[in-house]
């Protein structure tokens, strides 16, 4: 593998980006969490700055000088103003070098602003990469990404009004319930904030979703939540479920960085997002797991296996690939689940 980088060319790296706009050409600013991801993996200095570099001449857009000279006294007052996402990040930054940066991200995450879905999942990884990385710019960026462009899940006035509910349904069984409730339904537009808004409008959704909501949070769901979007992914190969299994990984960085985290609500939140980016896909019956479990020859191949597609990762400019790459390698490494190794293999076409 590569010489490793030094943190240092990281952050500096990191630093420049503070001079891009939160939106990208055709995209968001994905540049720090491929930074960041890339770094975990063992990229050298010159493959941080090949990426910061192909990102700048093909994505990146200036910062909008915008809101500079507005005064925030309190970050809900943005909340929802895109416009802000520059002026709020520094009110977080000035805030964590006061306070902790695990407190604030507790009183962000702990309060009903919290939107898990905001920027197609993209604010909660660019926060838990953040925090990983100890980063207060990105921990900011994060924040303030959360805030100023919050995508709020909320059901239509029919769609929870269901006094028959289920209980004890693990995340298999719940998501079996929505493609029986909702794989006739049809959520056509471009992005996947688009498609998510869609989905919070549709009656039928908030129907199933009442089914379930009680009986559903224990001590196992985001495990449950992981498995089962890497299963999609390998089944599906769509693009929506690759941010599923990257975000339910960042889900879990945060419930582990910050202790003060109310983790049955934020879950509860987490797991409403989940399922209606599940359901903006069209509910795909979740299939028989045909993935063998680990065995010893499995777990002999592995490191040769990672070694391969890590590589690949590193030499590429393809953000999800290489965030994919990054979230699959750690979750494997953890639970070792030959899941993450198939995914890999569907990801690069073989």
């Amino acid at each position: 593998m590569n010489t490793v980088s030094s943190q240092s060319i990281l952050f500096s790296l990191l630093d420049k980006n503070q001079e891009f706009a939160l939106d990208a050409r055709g995209t968001t600013n994905h540049c720090p969490m491929a930074l960041a991801a890339l770094e975990k993996m063992g990229a050298s200095d010159q493959q941080l700055q090949d990426f910061f570099a192909f990102w700048s001449q093909n994505f990146a857009l200036p910062r909008i000088p915008g809101n500079q000279q507005k005064k925030i006294l309190s970050w809900e007052e943005s909340l929802g103003c895109r416009e802000d996402f520059h002026v709020l990040q520094e009110y977080f930054r000035s805030e964590i070098s006061l306070r902790s940066a695990q407190s604030i991200v507790a009183d962000v995450l702990n309060s009903e602003a919290f939107a898990p879905a905001t920027g197609a999942f993209h604010a909660l990884i660019r926060l838990a990469y953040g925090l990983e990385l100890d980063h207060m710019g990105e921990i900011a960026a994060g924040l303030a990404f959360l805030i100023c462009a919050a995508l709020p899940l909320a059901p239509s006035q029919d769609g929870s009004a269901n006094t028959h509910v289920l209980e004890k349904l693990t995340v298999a069984q719940s998501l079996f319930l929505f493609h029986q409730k909702c794989r006739d339904q049809s959520f056509n537009a471009e992005s996947i904030t688009a498609r998510l808004k869609l989905v919070a409008n549709d009656s039928s959704f908030w129907r199933t979703q009442a089914l379930i909501k009680h009986g559903l949070i224990t001590e196992n769901i985001v495990d449950e939540m992981a498995i089962a979007a890497i299963r999609l992914y390998i089944q599906t190969r769509n693009f929506t479920v690759l941010h599923m299994v990257t975000s339910v990984a960042a889900l879990r960085t945060l419930l582990a960085l910050v202790p003060a985290l109310n983790h049955a609500r934020i879950i509860g939140s987490f797991w409403l997002a989940f399922c209606a980016a599940y359901v903006s896909v069209g509910a795909p019956e979740l299939s028989q797991d045909d993935v063998a479990p680990a065995d010893a020859e499995y777990k002999l191949d592995a490191e040769k296996m990672w070694q391969k597609y890590l590589g690949l990762a590193l030499n590429s400019n393809d953000d999800h690939v290489i965030k994919l790459t990054y979230t699959c390698w750690v979750e494997d490494g953890q639970r070792r689940l030959p899941h993450y190794l198939r995914a890999m293999a569907v990801l690069h076409g073989e």
